[in-house]
């Protein structure tokens, strides 16, 4: 990566730093400030559509998404959160998008993110030409146990976003340990269905503890879209973690698809303003439509449909 980029990564962190200590020392009025002078600033369109929007979020007198910001800032890692923010935000969507854009005009099109398992045997090889051509954002199924050899491709790439799916009984106390080291890496506990199991509520304790960024990544069929939006499902979930990706398991009727792109867009807070919803394709697919003409996702194919994160 060019020294320009990297020297405007270590400026947007050092300012995210500043921010979350401003935030924690005078709240909202200066939480409103900063949102207001990165719109001022925001050349990048996405950038500034971003930010105008969030200053009508935060324009009420006690709006609900200060809640969840106090309790990310609250509970995650400040390194985590200024490293996943910049790597994301100014990363992905600002310089990757204008390094996709500027490789395809070269004839070298590239996926802005990239869904694999934890045993793609070209992953190593495909994030290091990702990293380069300005592809930064990559979705991991882990098959099994969180390995060292996973661990140490993340951390050789400090700056692209690692998203990584894991099922709860591989997130015992001492890989969660392993992956807190890891600032640019979020977490997304698997469920298959709405059952919060012993093994799920510990492993939402164990990454708690290490003030990891972390959420339960849901998957639904049919039936269970009403069980989650027609009960006290996401206010009990709202105690373990602050975000809930609801995904569509193979087979979703239209109807109920659309259902849940409706109840997720009409209102994203819950419980109190303590838990943000995503929806997982919905989500990705209006993000996709901001990036260059012909720059799409891509999947690996040792990700199957009957695995998180394929749609």
């Amino acid at each position: 990566m060019s020294l320009d980029y990297s020297s405007m990564r270590i400026f947007a962190l050092t300012l995210s730093h500043r921010a979350i200590d401003d935030i924690r020392r005078d709240g909202l009025r200066q939480l409103r400030n900063y949102v207001d002078m990165c719109a001022i600033l925001a050349k990048h369109p996405l950038a500034q559509r971003f930010f105008e929007y969030a200053q009508t979020l935060f324009e009420e007198p006690e709006p609900p998404y200060y809640t969840l910001a106090q309790r990310l800032i609250g509970s995650v890692s400040e390194d985590t959160l200024c490293t996943l923010g910049v790597n994301f935000g100014f990363g992905s969507m600002l310089y990757g998008s204008e390094k996709l854009a500027e490789n395809l005009r070269e004839g070298h099109p590239i996926s802005w993110v990239t869904f694999s398992t934890s045993d793609d045997p070209r992953l190593a090889a495909e994030i290091e030409t990702g990293e380069r051509l300005g592809s930064l954002l990559w979705g991991i199924y882990l098959k099994g146990p969180v390995s060292t050899a996973l661990l140490s491709l993340i951390e050789q790439h400090p700056q692209s976003t690692f998203q990584l799916a894991v099922e709860p009984e591989y997130l015992n106390k001492s890989a969660v340990c392993q992956l807190s080291k890891l600032s640019n890496v979020i977490l997304a506990v698997c469920l298959p269905n709405t059952e919060l199991t012993s093994a799920a509520k510990d492993a939402f304790e164990w990454l708690a503890a290490k003030r990891m960024f972390y959420a339960a990544f849901l998957r639904l069929g049919d039936a269970e879209v009403n069980t989650v939006f027609h009960s006290n499902w996401l206010e009990d979930l709202a105690v373990y973690t602050p975000f809930c990706v609801c995904s569509r398991k193979p087979g979703m009727s239209e109807q109920c698809s659309e259902a849940l792109r409706k109840e997720i867009w009409s209102n994203r807070l819950r419980a109190g303003g303590r838990l943000f919803l995503v929806d997982w394709e919905s989500d990705l697919s209006v993000i996709g439509d901001h990036m260059p003409p012909q720059v799409g996702s891509r999947f690996s194919p040792t990700l199957t449909p009957d695995m998180p994160m394929y749609f």
